[in-house]
């Protein structure tokens, strides 16, 4: 796994916590080793993404980049999808996305409106351009 650099005895597992803490717990259980790639490109995450130093048996140091999914233009029927969506949210309305064509369609039909908030697990880099647009108020 990659892990932020250690910090007060700490280190994070930064982007990816959904399935990470269950994995270190399986291989723990199993009696396996947990290896880590600390490499400073990964944020600093707090909550369940935490991990003590003292739970991982290797590490390796590792200055890479981190993998990132080459953004996908959403084709034409996720474009007319999102206009028809868009057209149903007002303006100060709360968003819950997710991830995928859909949502980025909808998305970026939405940079004119104003206030819009945002409430998710997750979401994709269309939020960033809502904020970019001065369309997005504030997230929770």
């Amino acid at each position: 796994m990659q892990t932020s650099p250690p910090s007060a005895g700490t280190v994070s597992l930064g982007i990816e916590v959904n399935i990470l803490p269950a994995a270190i717990e399986a291989v723990r259980a199993r009696g396996g080793l947990v290896v880590a790639q600390l490499n400073p490109h990964m944020p600093y995450t707090f909550g369940d993404a935490v991990l003590a130093e003292d739970e991982i048996d290797y590490a390796i140091e590792a200055d890479e980049p981190l993998a990132s999914p080459v953004p996908r233009p959403p084709g034409e029927v996720a474009h007319r999808i999102g206009e028809r969506v868009a057209r149903l949210v007002p303006e100060h309305a709360t968003l819950q996305l997710g991830i995928g064509a859909i949502p980025d369609a909808v998305l970026a039909s939405l940079l004119d409106r104003r206030g819009l908030g945002v409430w998710s697990e997750m979401f994709s880099d269309g939020v960033l351009a809502l904020e970019k647009a001065g369309a997005r108020a504030w997230s929770r």
